[in-house]
């Protein structure tokens, strides 16, 4: 595991401030698509009432 983070942040140093710029930028977008598409998840288990069936007392509990 250490191995792998050591090779990405070599990785990392190599690029421009340029390419590290727009690498940062996808990741964020990708990020915040990511959380979007969760929440809408969870909102449809919610109105569901996945929780309950699965014996829970809610979603957030």
């Amino acid at each position: 595991m250490i191995e792998q983070f050591t090779n990405y942040f070599a990785t990392l140093e190599k690029l421009s401030r340029d390419e590290l710029l727009r690498s940062a930028e996808k990741l964020v977008v990708s990020e915040n698509t990511s959380i979007a598409k969760l929440i809408a998840r969870l909102a449809e288990m919610s109105s569901r009432k996945t929780a309950l069936k699965l014996g829970y007392p809610s979603l957030y509990h």
